[in-house]
């Protein structure tokens, strides 16, 4: 059997029959239905021909027609009109296969984020609300109730003082990123 491939990186294998439904995204053209027994029925009814350099795919579902999104952690659209209810039938090379990757994207830290990230840090963690007087809190800060998961990089500061019931906290790392790298992170996203 000669391997099939499709792009390659050095930390990705190539793109292929046994992986090309493994988080990639595609493009799929209409085409006409396979004469033969497909080679998978997926779980969710669709069917699949492995057809050498590219995979043939017949469905009532692909991402962004009829409100659907994700097909199995992959984005696979069809060029053609998708019909509510209706199978199309796509194929796509493996060579046009791309994989999808999560993207962490970052913004300059701020004075402000520095100041809230230096304050965090001596503090144990934690800051009482009430400290900052209604004043603006970056958006990578949240408020925690005690006894929460989300206080609990607030541990120490919540120790030293019991009678407090909510504490402003973020994530060490965060804070480890903003002074040493001068970075806030920003929601991951697919791509």
């Amino acid at each position: 059997m000669t391997p099939r491939e499709g792009p390659a990186t050095p930390d990705q294998p190539p793109i292929g029959y046994d992986n090309f439904h493994h988080m990639t995204r595609a493009t799929y053209r209409p085409c006409p239905l396979p004469d033969r027994e497909p080679d998978f029925v997926s779980p969710g009814r669709s069917v699949y021909w492995d057809l050498g350099d590219r995979v043939v795919r017949a469905s009532d579902h692909w991402s962004g027609q009829n409100g659907r999104g994700e097909i199995g952690g992959c984005l696979w659209t069809y060029e053609g009109a998708c019909r509510s209810g209706r199978w199309e039938v796509g194929s796509c090379r493996y060579a046009e296969f791309r994989p999808r990757v999560r993207i962490f994207p970052t913004r300059n830290a701020t004075p402000e984020d520095r100041i809230f990230a230096l304050l965090l840090r001596s503090s144990g963690g934690g800051l009482d609300p009430s400290r900052i007087d209604g004043g603006p809190v970056p958006d990578w800060v949240r408020v925690a109730p005690r006894g929460t998961v989300a206080a609990g990089p607030a541990e120490a500061a919540l120790s030293a003082q019991p009678d407090l019931l909510r504490v402003l906290t973020a994530d060490e790392s965060v804070v480890r990123r903003i002074l040493d790298a001068g970075e806030v992170p920003l929601p991951s996203r697919m791509s």
